[in-house]
């Protein structure tokens, strides 16, 4: 009689493992199918604002743009139930205030990996990836600057709308146009996201740790408000302070607020 009662048990909590997998399992699969294979990766904005180490003026003041889209190739149909994507990013500095107006610094960012998204035990969307990066600035000569990396990206979302992610990577084929630049970029990027109740207030931290042992890097500090109930558009104030916040002064430490529209993407949090 036990040993019946064990192999029914056993069977039984068999069937539901292999449910509770299957659920979760469709639950992606139709969030996936249910959302649109091209939509926006990371911020898109357009800020400006003044450099905090002078008194401001025209020569110190700019603009800073960000474009950037994501392309889902496939939904979770590889093994494993990953995904192929692609993704571009193009951030854009730009001398507005000056005569001619120039664009200082243009930095250009393709990627392509492999994602896969998990829920947690809050009933929460994970994300896992792994890709390979090139960013650039499209220049020549002692103005080159250029980078590849093999990245490893791990986004864990907490209750109370909270989202704490990693960004890790193995960096090639970088010394002939910037040889130090691991020691002002580092080899990791953590950010911090926390919502209000609301959704109305967003508040965002972003560090990299250089790869020395003095204070290199960089810490990004960013405070959003939705202009309506229901979109995706966002007042913010942004400061940077730190190392590398272009490609072409990667060397040189920056100290900048700016304030202007962003266009956020949407955040997966699944509930079931």
């Amino acid at each position: 009689m036990k040993k019946t009662v064990l192999i029914v048990m056993t069977l039984l909590l068999g069937n539901i493992s292999i449910w509770a997998q299957s659920k979760t399992r469709d639950s992606i699969n139709n969030l996936l199918k249910n959302t649109p294979q091209f939509s926006i990766f990371k911020d898109n904005y357009f800020i400006t604002g003044v450099s905090l180490n002078e008194p401001s003026g025209s020569n110190n003041s700019d603009a800073k743009l960000q474009i950037s889209i994501k392309e889902r190739i496939t939904n979770a149909t590889l093994p494993f139930d990953t995904f192929l994507y692609f993704t571009y990013t193009q951030k854009l500095f730009w001398d507005v205030y000056s005569d001619s107006s120039p664009f200082s610094d243009s930095n250009y960012n393709p990627t392509l990996g492999i994602g896969k998204f998990y829920l947690n035990k809050h009933k929460l969307l994970n994300l896992v990836g792994i890709g390979i990066e090139h960013e650039s600035n499209g220049k020549d000569s002692i103005d080159s600057r250029s980078w590849n990396k093999l990245s490893f990206y791990y986004r864990m979302a907490l209750p109370a709308s909270t989202t704490i992610s990693i960004n890790a990577w193995i960096p090639f084929a970088y010394k002939s146009d910037n040889p130090d630049l691991m020691k002002y970029m580092g080899y990791f990027e953590a950010n911090l996201t926390k919502k209000s109740r609301n959704g109305r207030f967003i508040v965002e931290i972003t560090t990299k740790k250089g790869a020395s042992w003095d204070k290199k890097g960089s810490l990004q500090t960013q405070l959003y408000y939705r202009i309506g109930k229901r979109n995706n558009q966002y007042l913010s104030l942004q400061h940077y302070t730190g190392y590398a916040e272009s490609l072409l002064h990667y060397s040189e430490k920056t100290n900048s607020i700016r304030f202007g529209i962003v266009l956020r993407p949407s955040n997966f949090f699944l509930h079931e």
